[in-house]
């Protein structure tokens, strides 16, 4: 398998330099740390050139005293320029090594090695592991490598240091850096074929300090919950043991160092004076010296993070607990020195742990909430609620689910209206069916704090039911906490409304899209700074209603603050896309999209309502201007677990990029699907409706079959008070007409246009014309075709260019229905090459007649002479 870590050009740079064709060869350097890819890297490139080749493994001639390595090599017989040289040569020259000169050294064997040696023979010789080789010997094998290099030998030298060694300096380096985030993503992917979240590769590259093998050894050993960003990541990461040995520093440590190094994989970065009581008396200055942990602004931390991870797992389970307990005492007075303490095995009481982890996850220590969490068994104790908002509101579902399953009913841990909190929130983010939903508790708790979390389950709970489709339970639970959501707590009864007109509207109330309007203006006016996932829901549900200046103002007022962590940050970032496609804003849209693409902080088919703009957006932008990785990212097989209301948003989705591709009858199917079961949250049905009589009556339909379909889809409009739905409807209204009929009604279309909204007035004048260059009025179609083109590009909308262009010079199909019997006749003998007397003559009437024919014909056909019937595709059957 391609090794993925391989940055992108190391190859081909390696391939110039080593220069594998003709031409003059030249000695490389392949620089990287351990685990970085180097010895991968350098195999790839001995399998795409076409020479023999020599590997000799500095590992196995690793020696500590002078020259040592050399004599050994030399010995060997593997350097294929001694390997024909006389035995008693070499001993002359490697008579005594200890006090040799290693540059004499070098000079005498290369004129032995010219004197007896294979110098001819082309060849790639590898050394890896170069630097393990002693100093002298590294300074013969450079001297012979660079004179052996000038004439006809490929050689590449393999450094398993991250620097140069002095011996090599002057020589081209092809250097292996660590990888970025991005380039550790693409990695992680690679491996396990599906696609993770930017916070995810972030942990897992931040702990490895992106070394490829340790990346490469965690994932394999994390669970496909935590890979999704829906479990937290265990900390230290879990390398295994083979790649530990692989990632350990040669050199030897001392018990200080050790401990240093293993502690550091647990804190990544400690103080000075607790790095001075982990090392227990060895020196950081030594620590340093030796390259195991660098010192900035006192801040100690390793050189290889990846190297920590791997002395960690190499740490006896007894010694890890010594470990803690240094930690404990190095950081007194903190959260972290309690939760070292229990996780050194003293006796700290479960309410001390879970303090600990919600303290360091207002920090930002994500290690310590893991080990937090992962101590107590996610059995969270009782006031432990804020702790697992905390999880739920960053996205960790999954570890969210099991504090509920082992929590639920365990005296001493968190109460029932806590879990079925929690249990309310997991049900409505998912919107799966196999999420449990709770009971409605009536009665709500007397202070404000736990009232308003009471709210918050249940308006959670609701908008499960209404997901469900359950819209009689959503009322009654509505209904049952009645009282609870009363006149005392002024925005949550505003909020309360809201939700109700919500109900109304799947139910199609009249008086619902009004009535939602006026309730999220009241509520906007009250509602205090806070979780905004309510606001996000208010602005999808605005749109559907046709209010986006409106939903923008929610939006607006209601900005997250980091504190409330990924979920709020996803779904105002969701809502802020949703009012830009409903502006048809699509540059604004795809920004978003691609900062989302950073800020969601889990994978998971339940964000059908991010996919389908993703691609929408990719499609009216063009093909140069595809997120491929974010369109990727939510899409997938899965998308089909959720509920219809989602699976119709991605079959809108699709049914407007075949519109725009020009695929007529696979976006009129796609659309009509959609429109069945109606979106999941944003709903823009007479925008939908509007495409799907324009694809049917691209697609070949007839006025009446758009005039059906416009009268079933109509039945409920819920945006009929929105800005956008007159110029919508009236375009609606065109499409069901007959051609002849329709110029009055697109033309009123076009002007009821609302302002601010260019691109509805561009597909309108891109559908009238379609219609037109069907009943052949072609110049009149290149009159509006030029407007829309102009205007779409103006939006920078790449998309509907291609397509208006693909419409302007494809050749019209299908026009013979245009032209009345005797028309067809007289086009038929025309294309047999029959002059107009042959034709008139076997028609029984005058040459003027059948000039007259072919001038209303051509005029039908867009043409202006009979040479150019040929070009027309007509069909007569």
């Amino acid at each position: 398998m391609t090794q993925p870590w391989i940055h992108h050009g190391a190859l081909e740079e390696l391939l110039a330099l080593g220069n594998s064709g003709p031409g003059p060869p030249s000695v490389c350097v392949v620089s990287g740390g351990p685990g970085s890819g180097r010895t991968s890297l350098v195999r790839r490139f001995t399998e795409q050139v076409d020479l023999p080749v020599l590997w000799v493994d500095g590992g196995t001639y690793a020696r500590s005293g002078h020259l040592d390595s050399a004599v050994d090599l030399a010995h060997s017989g593997l350097l294929p320029f001694l390997e024909l040289t006389r035995p008693e040569e070499l001993e002359r020259i490697l008579a005594d090594p200890a006090t040799a000169d290693p540059h004499q050294v070098a000079r005498d064997l290369w004129l032995v090695a010219q004197a007896y040696g294979d110098l001819e023979r082309p060849r790639v010789c590898v050394v890896d592991d170069f630097d393990l080789l002693d100093l002298g010997s590294q300074e013969v094998v450079a001297y012979l490598l660079r004179r052996v290099s000038q004439l006809s030998t490929r050689v590449v030298l393999v450094t398993g240091a991250s620097h140069v060694p002095a011996p090599l300096h002057g020589i081209p380096v092809v250097e292996l850096r660590p990888l970025e985030v991005d380039q550790a993503r693409a990695l992680i992917e690679s491996l396990i074929d599906e696609p993770v979240p930017y916070r995810v590769a972030e942990q897992i590259r931040r702990s490895t300090a992106g070394v490829p093998l340790a990346i490469a050894s965690v994932v394999r050993r994390l669970t496909s919950s935590q890979l999704a960003g829906l479990d937290l990541l265990p900390h230290p990461l879990p390398l295994s043991e083979v790649s530990a040995r692989r990632l350990l520093p040669r050199a030897g440590l001392s018990v200080g160092q050790r401990r240093l190094l293993a502690a550091l994989a647990v804190e990544e970065s400690l103080g000075v004076d607790e790095a001075l009581v982990v090392l227990a008396g060895d020196s950081i200055d030594d620590a340093v010296a030796e390259g195991v942990v660098h010192s900035v602004n006192h801040v100690i931390a390793p050189v290889s993070p990846a190297q920590a991870l791997a002395v960690w797992t190499a740490t006896a389970e007894l010694e890890r607990l010594a470990i803690h307990r240094l930690l404990a005492s190095a950081t007194p007075d903190t959260g972290c020195e309690r939760l070292h303490r229990a996780l050194g095995g003293e006796d700290v009481g479960a309410h001390e742990v879970a303090e600990s982890a919600l303290a360091a996850y207002h920090s930002g220590e994500l290690t310590h909430v893991a080990l937090a969490v992962q101590l107590m068994g996610r059995a969270l104790p009782k006031g432990s609620l804020p702790l697992a908002a905390m999880l739920f509101s960053d996205g960790y579902v999954e570890t969210v689910r099991a504090v509920i399953e082992v929590s639920a009913g365990r005296p001493g841990h968190l109460d029932a209206d806590e879990v079925a909190w929690l249990q309310a929130q997991v049900a409505m983010l998912t919107g799966l069916v196999s999420d449990s939903i709770p009971r409605v508790v009536a009665e709500p708790p007397p202070d404000e704090a736990r009232r308003r979390a009471w709210a918050g389950s249940v308006f959670a709970l609701v908008r499960a039911q209404v997901q469900r489709g359950d819209l009689d339970g959503a009322a009654r639970t509505m209904q049952q906490a009645a009282v609870g959501l009363g006149a005392e707590i002024p925005d949550l009864q505003a909020l309360a409304e809201v939700v109700r007109a919500e109900i109304a509207l799947k139910r199609r109330e009249d008086w619902a899209p009004a009535g939602l309007a006026e309730a999220a203006r009241r509520w906007v006016a009250l509602k205090p700074p806070g979780y905004e996932v309510n606001s996000s829901v208010v602005a999808f549900i605005l749109l559907s209603v046709g209010q986006p200046a409106l939903a923008a103002a929610v939006v607006e007022a209601s900005q997250p603050s980091p504190a409330e962590g990924g979920l709020a940050r996803v779904g105002h970032l969701a809502s802020r896309i949703h009012v830009e496609m409903a502006r048809c804003h699509y540059r604004a849209a795809e920004s978003l999209l691609r900062r989302l693409d950073r800020v969601l902080p889990y994978q998971t088919t339940g964000t059908a309502h991010v996919w389908a703009p993703q691609v929408q957006v990719n499609a009216v932008l063009g093909p140069g201007d595809e997120g491929e990785r974010l369109a990727w990212r939510f899409g997938g097989d899965g998308i089909f677990r959720l509920p219809p209301e989602a699976r119709s948003d991605v079959a809108i989705a699709l049914g407007h990029r075949a519109l725009v591709e020009g695929d007529h009858e696979r976006a009129a199917a796609l659309l009509r699907q959609g429109l069945t079961t109606g979106g999941f949250l944003y709903d823009p049905k007479t925008a939908i409706v509007a495409d799907l009589l324009e694809a049917t009556r691209a697609a070949g339909g007839s006025a009446d079959q758009a005039g059906a379909l416009l009268q079933i889809h109509t039945s409920w409009l819920p945006d009929r008070g929105g800005v956008r739905f007159p110029a919508l409807m009236a375009r609606c209204q065109a499409l069901t007409m007959a051609p002849d009929e329709a110029d009055a009604a697109f033309a009123t279309a076009a002007e009821l246009t609302a302002e601010g909204y260019p691109v509805d007035l561009a597909r309108t004048l891109l559908a009238h014309a379609r219609m037109l260059r069907g009943v052949g009025r072609f110049g009149d179609a290149e009159t509006l075709l030029e407007r829309a083109s102009a205007v779409f590009q103006g939006e920078g909308l790449s998309g509907w260019v291609t397509h208006v262009e693909m419409l302007r010079t494809t050749p019209p199909r299908g026009l013979g229905p245009l032209l009345t019997a005797t028309e067809r006749q007289i086009v038929q003998m025309a294309l047999e090459r029959r002059t107009n007397s042959e034709i008139a003559q076997s028609l029984y009437m005058s040459k003027r007649s059948v000039e007259q024919h072919l001038t209303r014909t051509f005029r039908k056909l867009g043409i202006s002479r009979k040479s150019q019937l040929a070009d027309l595709d007509l069909s007569f059957e």
